[in-house]
């Protein structure tokens, strides 16, 4: 496919109410650029991030980050291949979390990404500096998220319960990746991994006392 082909194919993005056919065809398009070895689980994840989110409230803004976004994707697929997915999801995960109508959908989205994170880090073989720097990051924009909701709920953008329930998730989060630290700590020598899991250990004691504070409010 030439350019013209690609950029033709990519101006699909700008319509404002995409059809299925639309959405698949881009589909298509990005999967012809993903390596052969990608598996097809990986690729659809890419894409659910880029959309799902959006899905129900595309206008102009979204249609243009998308176009971006897709754009990225497919070029850096051409010249760095399969490495740039994990910053690709991040970077589509940031997108949403600013095109997101309210805080309690900025928090679930958040939230999704780092139990993504913490599944990578589940699965990983090794642990490294960078990998625990951007779960330490992920999990303190999803506290700070969280912190940000009324624990009351707002009118006509979440409730009460909704809320509620984003914490008893966000505690489960938590205890999760807790457990996960501790069993990397005993499996790692390495003096400075072992000092950035030491570091996101303190934060996490100190996330789970905020959280069950506010999960006692609604007692």
């Amino acid at each position: 496919m030439n350019d013209r082909q690609l950029i033709k194919n990519l101006k699909l993005l700008n319509r404002l109410s995409p059809s299925s056919e639309t959405m698949a065809e881009l589909k298509k398009e990005i999967f012809m650029h993903v390596k052969t070895g990608e598996s097809k689980s990986s690729r659809d994840n890419v894409f659910s991030f880029l959309f799902a989110q959006n899905a129900r409230a595309w206008n102009p803004m979204v249609a243009m980050a998308m176009f971006a976004l897709v754009a990225v994707f497919i070029f850096g697929f051409i010249f760095n291949g399969a490495a740039l997915i994990p910053d690709l999801q991040s970077k589509a995960t940031q997108v949403q979390i600013a095109l997101a109508p309210n805080k309690l959908a900025k928090s679930k989205i958040a939230l999704a990404e780092a139990n993504r994170q913490l599944e990578v880090q589940k699965t990983s073989v090794q642990t490294n500096i960078g990998s625990v720097k951007t779960i330490a990051n992920s999990t303190l924009q999803t506290n700070n998220l969280l912190a940000s909701l009324s624990l009351m709920g707002e009118a006509g953008k979440y409730t009460r319960v909704e809320c509620q329930n984003m914490y008893k998730e966000y505690d489960k989060y938590l205890i999760s990746l807790q457990s996960t630290i501790e069993d990397r700590e005993k499996n790692t020598k390495e003096e400075a991994v072992l000092t950035e899991l030491n570091r996101l250990e303190k934060q996490i004691t100190a996330y789970e006392a905020q959280t069950d504070a506010r999960l006692n409010l609604y007692k």
